[in-house]
C-alpha cells in the first residue's frame, strides 16, 4: 500500500504539527477541563483554528481539490444552521461562546478529516489519551482516600460561605463521590467509560494485532512489550475503580450500552448462539452489578423516583422544561447557552433549577429551534451518506478489527451521554469526542490520488470565506478572553482592597465585551465602591448602580436576578413604582424562589 493511503509511510511534516497542536488542546481540556478552567476553553479555540489554518495553507499550496471542499461543507456546515439562534438570542454574550466552542469542534474535525493519518499517528493518539485517562484517574482515586476529608475539614471551618452552598459541599465531600478537577462526577464518569473501549482495543491489538493497520516494527514492539500490556490493564482496572467511586448511574448507562454495541457487532460476524447467550450473560450480569453498587451508595435505588437525587426525576423536570422552553420559542429557540437563564421561569421548585438540560438533543431543540436541529439532521444524513460511499473496507474486516471497535465503542459511550447530560457544551468531553468522531471517521481512510486531484470551481471561493471567518473567530475569541482575564484582575485587585486598580480593569473588560451584562454589572459594582470609598452620598452610589442593572437587564431580559436587584435600587431611591415593577418581573421569571416573594 502507498504512503498516500494514509496507512503507512512517513507522516509529512504539517500533519505531525496539525495533531500535536490539537493533541495539546484536548489534553489540557481533559486534565483543566474548559468549563472550570477558562484558559483551557479559549486555547482549545486557538488550538483548533491555529490547525486548521496550516491544513487551509497546505491545502492552498497543493491547490483545493473537491475532496477538500467536501470535507470542509461537513465539518462547518452545521454552525450555519447556529446563525438563526445567534442572532434572535436572549443573551448574545453567552450565544458568541457557545457559538465559539463549537466552531472549534468543527475546526478540530475539519483538521483530522484532511491530515491522512497513519497508523503510528492514530496509535500515538489513543495512547496519549489513555495516560492522560490514567492521570485523571490517578488524581480521582487521591480525592477519594485525601482529598474529600480535607475538604470536608475546611468547610467545617469556613463560616463565610453561603449556607446553602455550604450544605451542597458537605454533602458531596460526604457522598464520597469523586470528581477530580471536573466539574461533576457525571463528567468525570463520562471521561472514563469513553476511554475504557479505547484502552480494551489497544490491549486487544497487543495480543491479535489489526489486520487493517501496518505498524512499523517499533511499534509492534512496543504494544507487545509486557510493561505496554501492564499498563493497559492496570488503566482499565484503574477506569473501572473510578467509574465505581462516581457512583454515577448515567455512567454505567454508557458503559453497558458501549459494550453491548461492541459485542452486537463483534457476535454478527461470528454467529455463534454460544457466544450470543455468554455475552448476553456477561453484560447482563455488568448491569445488574453496577445497579446493585450504585444503589447500595447512593442510599436509594433507580426506579425510587421520590428519591432526592433521583437521577431519572431530575431528568425528566429537565427535559420537560426543554419542551416548555421550545414551545414558547420553537423556531430559533432562546439562543445558543440560554436554557440556565430562562430555565427557572419553567420550574416548580428552586431545588431542582439547573444549569443545563441534561440531555444535548434537548437543549439544543430549546436553544436553537427547529431550525437548528432539522440543519443539523440535513448535515449528519449527508456525512453518514458520503462515508459509506467511501469505504472500501470489507465490514467483516472491520467488525473483528480491535482498534475499529474500541473507537466505535468509545463513540456509543459518547453519543449515550449526551442522551443523559451534556457533552457538547463542555470543552472536555465535547473536544475528546470529536477528537476521537475525527480519527474514526477515516479509518483506515483509504484515499486515492484522483480524489486529491480533482478541481472544482467553488472551492477555491468557499475556502478563502471559511478562512475569512476563522480570522473573525480568532480575533473574538482573543477578545473575549483579555476580558474575561480583565475581570479576574479586577476581583484580585478589589479582595486587595485596590479599588482604582480593580476598576480600571473592569472598564477595560467592558470595552472588550460591551455585550456581556456579567461584566457590565460587575463593573457597575466596581464603580459602585470606588464612589463609596471617595465618600461620595448614597443617592450617587444608587444612580450609579442603578445605570448598571438597567444595562445588564437590556442585554439579559431573562435574568431574575437582575431585575430583583434592580427593584432594591429603585426602593432605595424612593421609586416604589418602578420597583414594584421590577419585583414583578424577578417573581414572573423565577416564580419558585422565596426571596423574591419576600416582605418588601
Amino acid at each position: 500500500m502507498s504512503a498516500d493511503s494514509g496507512i503507512s509511510g512517513q507522516l509529512p511534516e504539517h500533519t505531525r504539527l496539525v495533531l500535536v497542536i490539537l493533541l495539546t488542546a484536548v489534553v489540557l481540556n481533559l486534565l483543566y477541563p474548559g468549563e472550570v478552567f477558562f484558559q483551557s476553553r479559549y486555547l482549545l479555540l486557538l488550538g483548533a483554528v491555529s490547525a486548521c489554518a496550516v491544513v487551509l495553507f497546505q491545502g492552498h499550496r497543493r491547490g483545493v481539490a473537491n475532496v477538500m471542499f467536501r470535507h470542509a461543507v461537513l465539518a462547518f456546515l452545521p454552525l450555519v444552521a447556529l446563525v438563526p439562534s445567534l442572532i434572535w438570542t436572549t443573551n448574545q454574550a453567552r450565544s458568541q461562546e457557545v457559538l465559539l466552542l463549537f466552531l472549534s469542534y468543527s475546526c478540530l474535525l475539519f483538521s483530522l478529516w484532511r491530515c491522512k493519518l497513519r497508523s503510528e499517528a492514530l496509535c500515538a493518539s489513543l495512547l496519549t489519551l489513555v495516560a492522560v485517562a490514567m492521570v485523571v484517574g490517578a488524581q480521582a482515586l487521591y480525592q477519594h482516600f485525601v482529598g474529600l476529608d480535607a475538604l470536608k475539614t475546611e468547610l467545617m471551618q469556613r463560616t463565610n460561605l453561603d449556607g446553602d452552598f455550604r450544605a451542597a459541599l458537605l454533602a458531596r465531600a460526604q457522598s464520597g463521590r469523586v470528581f477530580a478537577n471536573f466539574s461533576l462526577p457525571n463528567t468525570l464518569a463520562g471521561l472514563v467509560t469513553m476511554i475504557l473501549p479505547i484502552q480494551g482495543g489497544l490491549l486487544a491489538t497487543s495480543f491479535v494485532p489489526s489486520r487493517l493497520q501496518e505498524l512499523r516494527h517499533h511499534w509492534v514492539t512496543i504494544l507487545r512489550s509486557p510493561l505496554a500490556r501492564l499498563a493497559l490493564i492496570v488503566g482499565i482496572l484503574q477506569s473501572i475503580w473510578v467509574l465505581a467511586l462516581t457512583q454515577s448511574f448515567g455512567g454505567w448507562v454508557c458503559l453497558c450500552c458501549s459494550v453491548g454495541a461492541v459485542l452486537f457487532v463483534w457476535l454478527c460476524q461470528r454467529r455463534r448462539r454460544a457466544d450470543w447467550i455468554i455475552s448476553a450473560g456477561l453484560l447482563l450480569t455488568l448491569a445488574g452489578s453496577w445497579l446493585a453498587w450504585t444503589s447500595y451508595k447512593r442510599g436509594f435505588r433507580l426506579w425510587n423516583l421520590s428519591a432526592a437525587e433521583n437521577p431519572i426525576t431530575l431528568r425528566l423536570i429537565t427535559y420537560r422544561t426543554a419542551l416548555d422552553i421550545l414551545r414558547d420559542f420553537p423556531v430559533t429557540g432562546v439562543g445558543l447557552g440560554n436554557y440556565g437563564t430562562l430555565n427557572p421561569r419553567y420550574q416548580t421548585s428552586p431545588r431542582f433549577v439547573t444549569q443545563f438540560a441534561h440531555n444535548t438533543p434537548l437543549q439544543l431543540l430549546a436553544e436553537g429551534g427547529v431550525a437548528l436541529i432539522a440543519g443539523l439532521l440535513c448535515v449528519g444524513v449527508a456525512g453518514i451518506r458520503w462515508k459509506s460511499s467511501q469505504n472500501q473496507i470489507p465490514r467483516q474486516a472491520l467488525a473483528s478489527d480491535p482498534l475499529y471497535l474500541g473507537m466505535m465503542g468509545s463513540l456509543v459511550a459518547w453519543l449515550v451521554h449526551n442522551g443523559l447530560d451534556i457533552d457538547f457544551y463542555f470543552p472536555s468531553l465535547g473536544a475528546l469526542g470529536f477528537l476521537v468522531l475525527g480519527l474514526f471517521w477515516d479509518y483506515p481512510s483509504p484515499k486515492s490520488e484522483e480524489e486529491e486531484t480533482h478541481r472544482s470551481p467553488i472551492a477555491q471561493p468557499t475556502i478563502i470565506l471559511i478562512e475569512m471567518a476563522l480570522g473573525l473567530a480568532f480575533l473574538t475569541g482573543m477578545r473575549f478572553y483579555l476580558s474575561r482575564l480583565s475581570i479576574d484582575l479586577a476581583r484580585l485587585s478589589a479582595s486587595s482592597s485596590d479599588l482604582a486598580d480593580a476598576n480600571r480593569y473592569g472598564l477595560w473588560a467592558v470595552k472588550l465585551r460591551p455585550q456581556d451584562p456579567v461584566g457590565v454589572l460587575f463593573q457597575g459594582k466596581l464603580e459602585t465602591q470606588l464612589l463609596k470609598q471617595q465618600g461620595k452620598p448614597t443617592a450617587e452610589l444608587l444612580q450609579t448602580l442603578r445605570h448598571s442593572l438597567e444595562e445588564a437587564v437590556r442585554l439579559d431580559p431573562y435574568n431574575a436576578e437582575f431585575y430583583f436587584e434592580l427593584g432594591r435600587v429603585y426602593r432605595g431611591l424612593g421609586n416604589d413604582k418602578l420597583s414594584d415593577e421590577s419585583r414583578a418581573k424577578a417573581v414572573a421569571l423565577f416564580p419558585s424562589e422565596p426571596k423574591y416573594r419576600e416582605p418588601k
